[in-house]
């Protein structure tokens, strides 16, 4: 799990997933040494969360 995964997921719990998440995509769209790799893991991480909570209330 890269940095940006690891802020995804122990974030602020009163900020909701999907906001971290767009910060976190921002992120790495604007700074030019973030790779493809860390967009990659951190939607892969987002869906895995998004999955866990749908799991959850359903």
């Amino acid at each position: 799990m890269n940095f940006y995964a690891k802020q995804l997921r122990k974030g602020d719990p009163a900020v909701p997933i999907e906001v971290r998440y767009a910060i976190l995509c921002e992120i790495i769209a604007g700074d030019p040494e973030e790779t493809k790799e860390d967009l990659v893991l951190l939607t892969t991480e987002y869906k895995k969360l998004k999955g866990s909570v749908s799991y959850a209330t359903a």
